[in-house]
């Protein structure tokens, strides 16, 4: 993973997730925290579709927290701009597979397939 990525999403958690902030309740540090280790998590294996889909559901917690008071505006504003940064560069955690195929063997006959049984 680039390390942009790590800072990203350290970033994401830190905005969100600092503890003993009147911008945050317990439980929603807590479950952000939970939020940011999937993403994180996804980041790591080089899963940009489960990225994109932790992302979004990030995306829908804040808004639910924010909707029940537990989550500042501004808490939500920075976690939402963290988000974004990681949708942004979504392409830089994939990575290309490459296949790759064995030369023919050399030295074996077509027909030596030990069709005569043994």
């Amino acid at each position: 993973m680039t390390r942009w990525c790590l800072v990203v999403v350290a970033a994401l958690g830190l905005a969100g997730c600092a503890r003993g902030t009147p911008a945050i309740s317990n439980n929603a540090s807590k479950s952000l925290q939970a939020k940011v280790a999937q993403i994180r998590t996804a980041a790591s294996a080089h899963d940009a579709p489960a990225v994109a889909a932790e992302v979004a559901a990030l995306r829908a917690q804040v808004a639910d927290l924010s909707r029940r008071h537990q989550l500042s505006a501004a808490a939500a504003r920075k976690i939402l701009d963290a988000a974004t940064a990681v949708d942004e560069n979504l392409s830089a955690i994939t990575t290309t597979t490459t296949t790759t195929t064995s030369p023919p063997e050399h030295g074996h006959d077509k027909g030596d397939s030990n069709e005569g049984g043994d």
